[in-house]
């Protein structure tokens, strides 16, 4: 079965500590939430406390505000709720697949990936003779985990996995041709988008899937 603590340790690889980009549109951003977006977050008081108490800069705060247990709780505390709940991370039979989701999730919102995950279980259910087609709206409810359990039954995670990361990719594609100023993030998206990582195709350990 999945876990989040895992899945978050991964993620935050991806997610710097405290960033101020010009061209991010999210503004402020602490461990990859982002001010603008998320204003409420109980853990802003405690950064803006910390910007305040300080003389140092962006070093010296970084390593106060990772310090801090409090701050963290509240960190994962919202990851929790705002986007491990929201894919059915506690649910998922597959960690791999997990892992993707909630990565996605934190990235993209939740339900780009979930809308990416029923239609990939569509088109791998060989024409409907697995289990019907899912309506696709990005929800993860009793449905999409019958057929994700069915799918699992005959095929590999990876196949899923693989399909999530080039429906990621091509949104990558698409932000940066759209905006030039989104070009400033591009490679930092692509790293969360090899199939190199955990869960892969070319992980020596996913299963193969007869033709």
């Amino acid at each position: 079965m999945a876990d989040f603590d895992l899945a978050f340790r991964r993620c935050m690889g991806h997610e710097a500590g405290y960033a101020d980009h010009p061209a991010d549109r999210g503004g402020e951003t602490w461990r990859g939430i982002a001010r603008k977006m998320w204003p409420t977050w109980e853990g802003w008081a405690r950064i803006d406390q910390a910007k305040t108490d300080l003389t140092g800069g962006r070093v010296e705060l970084e390593r106060v505000l990772f310090a801090d247990p409090v701050l963290d709780r509240m960190v994962k505390n919202f990851y929790i709720i705002h986007f491990w709940s929201k894919i059915a991370g506690d649910n998922l039979p597959d960690s791999h697949l997990a892992e993707e989701m909630f990565d996605s999730a934190v990235n993209l919102g939740p339900e780009r990936p979930a809308a990416w995950l029923q239609a990939g279980l569509n088109i791998l259910n060989r024409r409907g003779s697995l289990y019907p087609d899912l309506r696709v709206d990005g929800r993860i409810g009793r449905k999409t985990m019958d057929a994700l359990t069915a799918y699992l039954r005959t095929g590999p995670s990876s196949q899923l996995v693989l399909l999530l990361n080039v429906e990621q990719g091509h949104h990558y594609f698409d932000q940066a041709m759209r905006r030039e100023s989104q070009e400033d993030f591009i490679r930092g998206w692509l790293k969360r988008v090899s199939i190199s990582k955990r869960g892969g195709l070319d992980d020596p350990n996913a299963q193969t899937e007869a033709t």
